[in-house]
């Protein structure tokens, strides 16, 4: 973290409304889509983070290609991405519906003919844009580069520090978050950490409050849908539970609000139509989240 981003994470917005709107996207598997079959499905979760007034729209490790392939599919996959300046288009896309965006991809290395596992953070707004690529993988026959990349730490809304990493290890949820306490300018420690996942046996797909004697904060995560029903949940991830988030002068006890939509994409789209176009309200229904 540089020393620019480290004063301006001690300078929290002075607003009541310390909120962040996250919309966790769950897809099926989707694999051989042609870019703009890519382009479409997010434009249509776009469409359904306008609606919900979403800060973020949060999608999977590997997303563009979708995860269960050969080695040979992830080469012609991201060979064929790269060809066609799919991120450029995706960043394109999200200035348009003036979305942030976090989501997994591929990235082709010829020499080692062999596809590095990335993630990227794109906000139009304040054009932040950080990659980070896995790198825990180490066998020879993978089908995966090492990673090259340290997961990124840095400042977004309201002086909210975050970093996103690959995967981690929701099994071992307190060593994870105890790598990312401390860290950054003043050892202040990271606010919200994202795990782009696959799947998960220990942890439903939803925001978690982690109390911490010295360093509270927020995990999310996510994962394919094996239901085989797109799900995109949507919830409001309240800073002021964060200590130092909180203010004396002001007593306030928001209660965040709680949604769940199925987002029906729409394959084959190769001009996604105008935000205002698109928007539809996302459907709201009660659950037991409770952070």
């Amino acid at each position: 973290m540089t020393d620019s981003e480290s004063d301006s994470r001690s300078a929290v917005r002075n607003s009541p409304d310390m909120s962040l709107i996250i919309t966790v996207v769950n897809p099926r598997q989707r694999i051989k889509r042609s870019c703009e079959q890519v382009l479409s499905d997010i434009a249509e979760v776009f469409s359904f983070c306008s609606s919900a007034k979403s800060d973020l729209a949060f999608f999977p490790e590997l997303y563009t290609t979708g995860y269960q392939m050969s080695r040979a599919k992830f080469v012609e996959y991201t060979i064929l991405y790269e060809k066609e300046k799919l991120n450029e288009r995706i960043a394109d896309l999200a200035d348009r519906f003036k979305v942030a965006i976090l989501y997994g991809y591929g990235e082709y290395d010829s020499q080692s003919e062999k596809v590095s596992n990335c993630a990227r953070f794109y906000d139009p707004k304040t054009k932040l844009d950080f990659v980070h690529s896995r790198d825990d993988y180490s066998t020879s026959n993978s089908v995966f580069n090492r990673g090259k990349k340290q997961p990124p730490m840095f400042t977004w809304k309201h002086g909210a520090t975050v970093a996103f990493g690959i995967c981690l290890e929701t099994s071992k949820l307190d060593e994870v978050c105890d790598q990312f306490r401390g860290r950054g300018g003043g050892g202040g420690g990271v606010d919200l950490l994202f795990s782009l996942s696959t799947r998960s046996n220990t942890l439903l797909p939803q925001p978690r409050f982690l109390p911490h004697p010295t360093h509270s904060m927020f995990f999310l995560h996510n994962y394919y849908n094996e239901q085989g029903a797109d799900k995109c949940l949507t919830a409001e991830v309240n800073l002021m539970k964060l200590a130092r988030f909180k203010r004396n002068d002001l007593d306030i006890e928001r209660k965040p609000t709680k949604m769940s939509a199925s987002v029906k994409f729409m394959p084959g789209l190769k001009n996604p139509p105008e935000n205002k176009k698109q928007s539809k309200k996302p459907k709201k229904r009660k659950t037991t989240w409770n952070f």
